[in-house]
């Protein structure tokens, strides 16, 4: 078949079109826009401390270690020397949650006896363990309370859900408390104000 004069002019016509569409695409894609969008926030400081209860009662105790008419308390006979009994509320005597955005210290103490026994905070009457207390053992190598400020007591938590004790996160604190009743303590009433302080640093 014999090719035109006619023919060549249309491949051309055609070959110049299929040229000028690929440079305007290329032209096309060379130019590019943008734009910037500026976000802006502010984390407030965020820190509380929550505890499971305001209130622990003991019931009544003496030195023979005879049960409490508490359901919750557990006594544990120390020999000739007395009692200690054990509160756990729930399976604990107080649980404390911390929660903060920034590193954070803390400290707990318990105000004197106002009571008229003799059982006394600076004679290490009043104790709290970490976890549960479930033996003698256990309650006798509990951390009295103390009149001053005890800033071990945030030392370890019992879980964190995030970041870890005393850094930003959220932490739980679960705790036993124990009584000794001595039987050279004086009979009468026990009463102590338990204070847990926690502050951003």
């Amino acid at each position: 078949m014999s090719v035109t004069r006619g023919m060549h002019v249309k491949v051309l016509c055609v070959a110049v079109l299929a040229g000028l569409l690929v440079l305007g695409l290329w032209a096309r894609g060379a130019y590019a826009d943008s734009g910037s969008v500026t976000v802006t926030a502010s984390n407030a400081a965020k820190f509380s401390l929550s505890l499971s209860t305001n209130s622990v009662d003991f019931g009544n105790v003496d030195p023979s270690g005879a049960p409490s008419n508490q359901q919750d308390v557990t006594a544990y006979v120390d020999g000739a020397n007395g009692a200690y009994y054990v509160k756990s509320i729930s399976g604990y005597a107080e649980t404390v949650k911390v929660s903060s955005n920034a590193p954070w210290s803390g400290s707990v103490s318990a105000a004197e006896n106002t009571g008229t026994s003799g059982m006394k905070i600076a004679s290490g009457s009043l104790r709290w363990a970490l976890g549960d207390i479930s033996s003698l053992a256990q309650a006798q190598g509990a951390t009295p309370f103390s009149t001053t400020p005890d800033t071990s007591v945030f030392n370890t938590a019992s879980s964190c859900s995030s970041g870890a004790t005393l850094q930003a996160g959220s932490c739980t604190y679960n705790f036993d408390y124990a009584l000794r009743v001595l039987w050279t303590n004086a009979p009468g009433t026990f009463s102590s104000v338990v204070t847990y302080t926690v502050t951003t640093r």
